[in-house]
């Protein structure tokens, strides 16, 4: 009889939590506030003309393997160790041999939230504080490459993949939700801080802002809009990268998924006939 009290008591519980629970958007973070690990991957694909008469074309596969740690309610510890494989190919003759695996920056930080309801709308806020260490590879072909998976994600995180970067990061962010739609906010600070290796620049300050929002077609499933940019503010160099993700997520009691097409808005990279595809898998506890 107590067995059968318990499972009477949680199960209504557990098929309440997809549509109690934030909706992860297809980029920026899950504000679900529980012990996660995921599994991000992009593909992205891109041509520049170096010379007359002469067109690379890069392929760039990049993971990100996440994972967040309840630590107490409302807080969480973050872990991210990025990596890529990246190739480059010449055309009409491929002369160059680059650039297989690379190593990202490996990131940590920590992550506070808080939640609330009125009537049947929830909404959750929170902050985050988060540091790249520069473990990216930065010399020769490997060095190239996580050059490239950083253009690749410049409108995303480029510090991530960036070599002889040193990113601390300070971000708020916000989703208001309900059983049939989501939208989800995020403005933050990102310091780039460069080693020796990098001469004549410092440091740069970015400011990254996102935006998704979408439709809960079921508690579990939405379809989903979401706008990111990357601004560099502090110098000569400023500039901006922005992009659109088109996707599907799926989110039950504990199983995470999406599928999304990556399309960027700025002009050069559109001229670039830069495209991407991305999904994540991830688990709940």
């Amino acid at each position: 009889m107590i067995l059968a009290g318990l499972v009477w008591s949680t199960a209504p519980a557990a098929a309440q939590y997809p549509e109690a629970a934030p909706v992860r958007p297809l980029a920026s973070p899950d504000l679900a506030g529980l012990t996660t690990f995921d599994f991000d991957l992009q593909l992205t694909k891109w041509h520049v003309t170096p010379a007359p008469g002469i067109e690379e074309h890069l392929t760039v596969l990049t993971f990100l393997p996440a994972l967040d740690v309840q630590i107490a309610p409302h807080w969480l510890l973050l872990f991210r160790v990025p990596f890529a494989s990246v190739d480059i190919e010449d055309k009409p003759v491929d002369a160059t041999d680059c650039c297989g695996a690379v190593l990202g920056n490996a990131t940590l930080g920590a992550r506070w939230l808080w939640s609330s309801r009125q009537t049947e709308i929830r909404s959750v806020v929170g902050g985050e504080i988060l540091m790249s260490l520069a473990t990216a590879n930065d010399r020769g072909p490997r060095g190239v490459g996580a050059g490239a998976a950083a253009f690749a994600w410049q409108s995303h995180d480029p510090a991530l993949f960036l070599p002889n970067a040193w990113t601390p990061r300070l971000t708020g962010f916000g989703q208001v939700y309900g059983r049939w739609f989501m939208m989800q906010g995020e403005a933050g600070l990102h310091w780039l801080i460069y080693d020796g290796d990098v001469k004549g620049d410092q440091s740069d300050l970015a400011v990254r802002l996102a935006l998704a929002g979408g439709v809960r077609a079921t508690p579990e499933l939405a379809i989903l809009l979401e706008v990111d940019s990357v601004m560099f503010v502090d110098d000569a160099n400023d500039g901006s990268s922005t992009s659109l993700d088109v996707g599907l997520r799926y989110g039950g009691s504990n199983l995470l998924a999406a599928a999304r097409v990556f399309v960027p808005l700025d002009s050069d990279l559109r001229r670039a006939d830069m495209i991407g595809f991305g999904g994540d898998i991830g688990v709940r506890f």
